[in-house]
């Protein structure tokens, strides 16, 4: 449905809009933001502040664009609301005019369209530990035997049970959580071993049944694999986070020009300059390699049976 004269209204409503932020209020707001986005362009060349007070100022900076941009969203809605009015008004002048007051216009979702928005509402996410629980149970329910496809699943796993949730980790608690959750599997395999209740297999082509059983060393060497992986990837990870700290912290800056606060990128931005003022260790693989050398000779040396893993790492500095 056309109607004459509508199209005169909306050229009215959009240089209404082009003008809207010409006002007096809405050019003072402009010019403390503009004035505050300065602060923050100087704040990064600002020598004379340590990284900590610069983090509190520039929040304290962000925070004022962020009310000031509220301000202005608040002042330009108010506007428009006026506007809108205006609108409807000579909107119902030219519908009147055009003699279609009795036209209706009905707008319905179809029976597909809102099952299918109700499915995009369903959550089907999984935590690791449900992925883990799953597969036990997939793995018990085999007839043939269990076949350790991935060594760095069984380290995943381990890790994942040890670490604590919503506390702050220093990168020498996350190294630490790596020896530990090598030692335990170490313990395991030992002790599995040595008692005769732990079975791990392989696909073995040349074997009757298409299954062969670890040994002992076999698992071992496949545990420093892992272990040794995640080790690099911890390494790799933290030795970028002077260069993710910058990067990030422009572009919550950029946010904040826009009126938009992220709380939870703030967190993660103080966390990486936490981790960054405590030092970022060298050669964090190596060392981790090292001390879980340092672990097994102790393991080797001692009546396991008696002491805790706890206790065996007690004394193993990973960062001197």
């Amino acid at each position: 449905m056309t109607i004459n004269g509508i199209n005169g209204v909306n050229t009215q409503i959009e240089q209404m809009g082009m003008n809207q932020a010409t006002d007096s209020y809405s050019r003072n707001i402009q010019n403390q933001i503009e004035n505050a986005q300065k602060q923050l362009q100087e704040l990064s060349s600002n020598e004379d502040m340590s990284l900590e007070e610069k983090m509190k100022k520039r929040q304290e900076i962000q925070q004022q664009i962020s009310d000031l941009n509220v301000q202005l969203r608040q002042h330009q809605t108010e506007q428009r609301r006026e506007k809108q009015q205006a609108k409807g008004s000579l909107f119902e002048k030219a519908v009147l005019k055009n003699g279609n007051e009795g036209t209706s216009i009905k707008v319905s979702i179809s029976k597909e369209g809102r099952e299918s928005y109700r499915n995009s509402l369903q959550e089907n996410s999984e935590s690791f530990n449900d992925v883990v629980e799953k597969r036990n149970e997939l793995l018990a329910g085999e007839k043939t035997p269990k076949i350790l496809v991935n060594y760095g699943f069984e380290f995943g796993s381990k890790l994942n049970a040890i670490k604590k949730d919503g506390e702050y980790q220093s990168i020498e608690d996350r190294a630490s959580d790596l020896l530990m959750a090598y030692a335990s599997i170490y313990d395991e395999i030992v002790q599995g071993h040595e008692s005769g209740t732990r079975e791990k297999y392989v696909e073995d082509s040349t074997s009757e049944s298409g299954y062969r059983k670890l040994t002992m060393s076999e698992e071992i060497s496949m545990l420093d694999d892992a272990y040794k992986k995640y080790a690099d990837f911890l390494e790799s990870n933290v030795q970028q986070y002077p260069e993710i700290y910058e990067s990030y912290s422009k572009h919550l800056d950029q946010l904040a020009r826009i009126g938009v606060r992220s709380e939870l990128g703030y967190r993660a931005l103080e966390t990486l300059a936490r981790y960054i003022d405590e030092g970022i260790p060298e050669n964090i693989s190596g060392k981790l390699v090292e001390a879980s050398k340092s672990f097994v000779a102790k393991y080797l040396n001692k009546n396991v049976k008696n002491i805790s893993i706890e206790s065996l790492l007690e004394g193993i500095k990973i960062f001197e």
